[in-house]
């Protein structure tokens, strides 16, 4: 991506991502952000949600906790880049995807002095890139990514790895081609409680729309699904399996107050990202 492209991308995000960012900060996360400072009695008018109960049993009075907040707002990529992210059926791997994805949202969170940090697996063990607001992380990342995946699947330890490191106050953004398990799916949900995440699959095109003919099937082996793509109703029949399989896994996120984006070759990566900071930030 050349210089010209990104200073555009930084001056047409600029206004929409801080603004997220500024949502995200003040508005999600509610008390998770805030760490416990001292308990005193309860006074007219105190927030209700603030009153300690096990405190308050213990003293035979009301007491209610006074919070004291952490201001420093992290970007945490968690970076999907094993075996399956190689594929592609047209132009670009989702890989590449991958890597203009992350660029996009690391140079604009930069730009406004947030610290980035990413966790990535290579050699099947897992890299933390402290966070830092250092144009060398961003690059020290994309080294790490490199031109091929070549590991295999960790998303599930990645996710764990921060379940068990008490990650907090981070807007966690996800890049990944996996549908997470349900068993995988309670660490996003556990890691949500003191964060925010933006769950972001990349796709080829031709996963979910079976587009080229010229492939002759696909096998889902968990599902005992066999797509003869010369078949119009068997390759009818895997589109709407795997519709409604994201579709779900949509509703999920979206019901425990995650963010949900799906990217493929065939978009405009810029504008699907501008596009869908601009709709979530106008939901609230």
């Amino acid at each position: 991506m050349n210089k010209k492209k990104i200073n555009i991308i930084w001056v047409k995000l600029k206004r929409r991502l801080s603004s997220l960012y500024f949502w995200v900060h003040k508005s999600e996360f509610k008390w998770a952000w805030f760490d416990l400072k001292n308990l005193r009695n309860y006074e007219m008018w105190d927030d209700s949600r603030k009153i300690d109960w096990v405190a308050t049993a213990k003293q035979n009075n009301l007491q209610v906790k006074e919070m004291e907040e952490d201001k420093d707002l992290w970007v945490l990529f968690v970076l999907d880049a094993s075996y399956s992210m190689n594929f592609k059926s047209e132009n670009k791997t989702k890989l590449d995807i991958l890597k203009e994805t992350f660029e996009i949202l690391s140079r604009a969170s930069l730009n406004f002095w947030l610290k980035i940090s990413a966790i990535i697996n290579k050699k099947n063990k897992i890299i933390n890139i402290k966070k830092s607001n250092n144009i060398s992380n961003l690059i020290k990342i994309q080294n790490l990514i490199g031109k091929q995946a070549t590991w295999k699947n960790t998303l599930e330890e990645q996710l764990d790895y921060l379940v068990k490191t008490n990650t907090k106050n981070n807007l966690i953004i996800i890049l990944t081609d996996k549908i997470i398990s349900w068993d995988t799916f309670k660490r996003l949900k556990f890691l949500n409680i003191k964060n925010k995440i933006i769950y972001i699959n990349i796709f080829d095109y031709f996963e979910n729309n079976l587009h080229i003919k010229n492939y002759l099937n696909l096998t889902n082996n968990k599902n005992n699904i066999f797509v003869n793509l010369f078949s119009d109703n068997k390759r009818k029949n895997y589109i709407a399996y795997r519709k409604e399989k994201i579709n779900k896994f949509y509703k999920n996120l979206k019901k425990n107050n995650m963010w949900y984006l799906l990217l493929d070759n065939k978009q405009d990566i810029f504008k699907t990202l501008f596009k869908f900071f601009a709709r979530e930030n106008g939901k609230k």
